[in-house]
Parts: C-alpha cells; structure tokens; sequence
C-alpha cells in the first residue's frame, strides 16, 4: 500500500521507526538524514506548483492603453516623463475626445432690451427731469403729499383749480408714465431676455422702450376719454370731472412717492431686482388701494349707486390695461 508523503507521520515518525527522523541525541539535532531529504522534495514540489499557477493567470503582453502611454511619453529638460505630446485617443482610446477648456457662468448678468447706452440715458434724463420738477414746483409737492390729510382737504383741491397745480400733476403722471415704461421693459428683459435675444435683431432691442411708452399713453388717454364721454352721455359732466381730478391727483401721489425707487430699480443689477422689488411692490398696492377707497368715497358722497362704481373700476381701471397687457402677450407669442 502506497504512503501518502504529505503524512507528517511519514515525516516525522515516532521515535524508533523507519522512515522517521528517529531520536534526538541530547545535542538537539536530527538523526535522520531521509526524513530531511523527503521534507526537502515536498517543498520543492509545493514551491514549483504556486509558481506554475501564478505564471499561468498572469498575462504574457501588456495592454494597449499601457504600451500608449508609454508611447507618448516625451521628456523635459530634467529627463522627467510628461504625456504634452501624447493625444487623448493613445491614451485613453480611439473613442476619447479632449474637452477643451470650458467657459463658466459669467459674473455679470447680461441685460439685452436694457443693457444699452440709449435706455440708461433715458434713465438719466427721466430722473434729472424729476428733479427739477420736484424743485420748481416745491410748495405744490407738498401740497399732493397732503392728500392723506382726510376727504375735506382732497374736496378744497378739487374745487380750486389751480392752473399751476393742475400742470404740476400732468408733468408728474406724465414722468411717472414714462418711468413706467422704462420698469416694464427691465422686468421683461430680467425674465424674457434670452429668449427676445434670440427673435429680435440688434437694432430691433431699442423699440420696446417707445413701443411701451406709446401703449401707456394710449391707455392713460383712452381712460380719460371714457369718463368725459360717459359725463357726457349721461348728463354728470361735473361728476366725471371731478373723477378725473381726484385720479389725477391720486395718480400723481403715486409717482411722487414712487419715482425715485422706480429710477432705483430701472438700473438696478440682476441679483438686486428682486430684493428691491420686494419692497417697491407693496408701496404701490397701498397707494392704488388708497386711491380706489378715495374714488368710492367720491361715489358715495355724490349718492350714486355702488354698482355705477363697480362699472367703472371695470370699463376704466381694469379693461384698458387688460387690453394692453393681452395684446402683447399674444404678439410676443
């Protein structure tokens, strides 16, 4: 029967029998030079096997991409390996492409409709405008800001008609007008300016500011000629022209509170629209609302129904600018 060899019994066998190592004199060392020779051929034979395995998983050629690099290797003035002359193909393959250098957000935000020389001027000019209107006309300034005093007052404005004030309120809405504009066009560049880049030519990104301007005055007029011609269908021509100067003088309240933050935001930078905007629309909403009670207070005192009020928020107030803002929307659709 044949022994198996990796036995350690064969190796190492009991003292005394054959094939063993046998006893150990008192000095330590082995008495048996076979059981040596037999540990020695095991291990060699163990040794040959793992090399054998290891070669036989281990590839003979290098790969590709390594040789590349190899390859492209150049060197520099120190003898150091640098890949400036190697292509991204023999690097990383033939379907590798080297990005080139990638442009980044730009810092400013670029405006189209109001970013240009001719729309900043007229910023300038509206606000100097102000300015010198606001100083000649110092004592009638106070006088419009006097409106909140209560309904007797705003009754002795009325009735006064003085030439002088009445032109200081038309020169105010009228700037306040035209400022308008001006904001409509910022907040539609701020929201729209990509895409209106991409439809209208250069020469075509200045018109939006005389084409705003033009609508507004269009509906500013197109207000008033509904209340003198309903005064005069109606036989109340006193009544209508008291209307229109309580707006005119509620209108030009407005704009003398709210010109110089609408100048503000005319130029405002992209990233501080939107904080400034939070503060410039409540101030409006208050005062349109205040000039909406003062015309219901004017209808009831006259003792004219609620209803020929609510007539008239809708056929002046909404139904002008409604018309305005629906017929832009659809051309620039």
């Amino acid at each position: 029967m044949r022994q198996n060899p990796y036995n350690p019994s064969n190796i190492f066998p009991p003292a005394g029998g054959q094939g063993g190592m046998g006893a150990i004199d008192p000095a330590g060392s082995a008495v048996s030079a076979e059981g040596m020779e037999t540990f020695t051929d095991i291990a060699g034979t163990g040794a040959d096997h793992i090399t054998n395995h290891i070669a036989d998983h281990i590839p003979v050629h290098i790969p590709d991409s390594v040789s590349a690099i190899t390859d492209g290797l150049g060197s520099v003035s120190g003898g150091m390996p640098t890949v400036a002359d190697a292509a991204a193909a023999d690097i990383f393959g033939p379907a590798s492409v080297l990005a080139g250098p990638q442009a980044g957000p730009s810092p400013f935000f670029e405006w189209v409709l109001t970013g240009n020389v001719p729309y900043s001027l007229a910023v300038v000019m509206l606000f100097a405008g102000f300015c010198a209107l606001f100083y000649y006309f110092r004592p009638h300034a106070a006088t419009v800001a006097g409106i909140f005093r209560g309904t007797l007052y705003i009754e002795n404005l009325l009735e006064e008609h003085n030439y002088i004030f009445e032109t200081f309120r038309r020169l105010l809405i009228l700037l306040g007008l035209l400022a308008t504009g001006l904001l409509v066009v910022r907040y539609c560049d701020n929201a729209f300016g990509a895409g209106i880049s991409a439809v209208l030519p250069g020469w075509a990104q200045l018109l939006p500011v005389p084409a705003v301007w033009a609508g507004l005055l269009a509906v500013w007029f197109c207000q008033n000629f509904i209340l003198r011609a309903a005064g005069w269908l109606t036989y109340g021509s006193r009544f209508t022209d008291d209307l229109i100067s309580l707006r005119n003088l509620g209108y030009g309240m407005l704009f003398l509170f709210t010109l110089p933050l609408m100048f503000t935001l005319a130029l405002a930078p992209g990233p501080v629209l939107p904080l400034l905007s939070r503060l410039f629309l409540p101030v409006v909403t208050g005062l349109l609302i205040f000039i909406l009670i003062r015309t219901y207070m004017l209808f009831i005192r006259q003792k004219i129904s609620i209803l020929y009020w609510i007539l008239y928020l809708c056929a002046v107030e909404i139904l002008p600018v409604s018309f305005l803002v629906v017929l832009s929307a659809r051309n620039l659709s």
